[in-house]
């Protein structure tokens, strides 16, 4: 059975929901992320609802900011940039641990009431991290995030583990 990079990168998240502590690092080392990152709406595909859903949208300003926060990062999400203050912003702790979403709106894209939503994030290595979200304890959304060698390009690929042949792929550039 042929998995591709997506099969693979679903395996490692798997992996490192059975096995938190063995891959789960005692500091923040996002050094990599961290900066601002506008999207690239022309490498940028939204196909996560399949051929029949209705797609998230992104604004061509869409831009990701991480800001180091002691141990951990920020991430600053910006649905239009630049704007006053963040749209939305997530602590990135790359504990292992699932932790609850923080915010008074959905920490997802899509609606949903915060206080069911949890979140977890495991550093693979210096380039890439994995987050696994759950509704209600469930697992509904898992994300790799990796950036390139040159440090010049970030990729957020997200999937369900219901329709994993649909995803989404989102490609910033540094700014």
């Amino acid at each position: 059975m042929r998995f591709g990079i997506f099969g693979a990168i679903a395996m490692l998240a798997v992996m490192a929901a059975s096995a938190p502590r063995a891959l789960a690092q005692p500091e923040s080392s996002m050094a990599a992320f961290v900066g601002t990152w506008a999207l690239d709406p022309a490498k940028t595909t939204m196909e996560r609802a399949g051929p029949s859903g209705v797609q998230t949208r992104r604004a061509d300003s869409f831009t990701w900011v991480f800001v180091p926060h002691g141990r951990y990062v920020d991430l600053n999400i910006y649905h239009e940039y630049p704007a006053p203050a963040p749209s939305k912003i997530m602590a990135v702790v790359t504990d292992g641990k699932f932790h609850p979403c923080a915010m008074k709106e959905s920490c997802l894209s899509t609606p949903g009431d915060p206080k069911e939503q949890s979140f977890a994030f495991w550093q693979m290595d210096a380039r890439m991290a994995v987050r696994i979200f759950r509704v209600r304890g469930v697992v509904t959304e898992y994300n790799a995030y990796a950036v390139s060698a040159d440090g010049k390009t970030f990729v957020a690929t997200s999937w369900s583990p219901q329709t994993p042949q649909y995803r989404n792929t989102q490609v910033f550039v540094r700014q």
